[in-house]
């Protein structure tokens, strides 16, 4: 009998062999190892449609694979990266927004890994497997300004306010300010165009100065910036104005004896 237990056995362990080798060749086993190998990263975005259609985000990683990935999401939109890390803590891993210029970011964020916040994105250090990272990008538009300050040059201190324009693109842009040397002003301007406009200050000449509009001219104004520019006001002084009274009682003297002279020569 004993015998023939042991004949009965010999299948029942050859069995057994073969159902831990398909166990081993299943692929089960190999799937949970690569997705314990995995780390998340999770971006959402918050812009008002008004101001981007769309915003371009960027995942790019040293130490896991892929080491770049990139999408394009709707303003609120939201898309998880996916990456592979071999080395548990030795990647790293920054999450960016592609801004058009123009527009101010701010980020927020949290996870499993280390994380440092700036202007440049979600920074990620000590990246391993089975982290779960998150980040939230805040679009909101950048004022673009351009303010005009005034110098006098030869005044009294007392000078009047003087009337400036602001032409763009061969456009008027907003309307006319009043400025001085205590009072500069600023105009808001919305930059359609990508590579800027180019933009001229004027001011109208009257007979008590000189303008000088140079450093107001031509200026190339980015949306986003703010640039700053002089014009320079030189007083005109009439030429009486510049005699003091000793000089203008010279004056008067010489006009009074070139006259007698005059008269003495025609009374014979």
């Amino acid at each position: 009998m004993y015998g023939d237990m042991k004949h009965q056995t010999r299948p029942i362990g050859i069995l057994a062999i073969a159902g831990l080798l398909i166990l081993s060749l299943s692929p089960e086993p190999v799937a949970a190892a690569g997705e314990a190998a995995l780390a998340r990263f999770t971006v959402d975005v918050r812009v008002d449609h008004a101001i981007l259609e769309k915003l371009d985000v960027r995942l790019t990683c040293d130490s896991a694979s892929p080491e770049q990935q990139q999408v394009t999401l709707a303003f609120d939109g939201t898309h998880e990266f996916v990456v592979s890390v071999q080395d548990a803590g030795k990647a790293s891993c920054t999450l960016v927004a592609l801004l058009p210029t123009g527009q101010n970011v701010t980020y927020v964020g949290d996870g499993g890994s280390v994380i440092e916040l700036d202007d440049q994105g979600c920074h990620f250090t000590g990246v391993s497997a089975g982290h779960s990272n998150f980040c939230q990008v805040h679009v909101e538009k950048q004022a673009t300004r351009l303010t005009v300050y005034k110098k006098w040059v030869g005044g009294a201190g007392e000078e009047p306010d003087i009337k400036i324009n602001l032409v763009c693109n061969n456009k008027p842009q907003g309307g006319p300010l009043w400025i001085n040397s205590d009072a500069p002003q600023t105009w808001e301007l919305e930059p359609s165009d990508s590579n800027g406009m180019r933009c001229s200050v004027n001011e109208k000449e009257l007979d008590t100065f000189r303008a000088d509009l140079g450093d107001c001219k031509n200026l190339l104004i980015m949306a986003g910036t703010h640039e700053e520019c002089t014009l320079v006001n030189t007083k005109v002084v009439k030429r009486i104005e510049m005699l003091n009274r000793y000089g203008l009682g010279a004056m008067i003297l010489v006009i009074l004896g070139a006259g007698l002279l005059a008269i003495k020569r025609l009374v014979p």
